[in-house]
């Protein structure tokens, strides 16, 4: 089941329309590989994209990205 970023979420840590969408990935538990592959973009570029959701939500893990944007729902 695919999780709804929140928008207060969004508007919190600034989220890019792309952000949103690894987040909705990494929620289903997908790699980096198997988003990069879905999204048709390169392994490193979503490797980036993660390093900024975790910059932005000052946390050091995907699941820590995750606790912070779906921690009010």
């Amino acid at each position: 089941e695919r999780r709804v970023v929140p928008n207060q979420a969004k508007e919190q840590y600034r989220l890019t329309s792309r952000e949103v969408e690894i987040v909705k990935y990494i929620s289903e538990g997908w790699t980096n590989k198997e988003i990069a592959r879905h999204l048709q973009i390169s392994e490193h570029t979503v490797k980036e994209h993660v390093g900024h959701l975790l910059k932005k939500t000052k946390t050091t893990t995907r699941t820590g990205i995750l606790a912070q944007i779906f921690q009010d729902t």
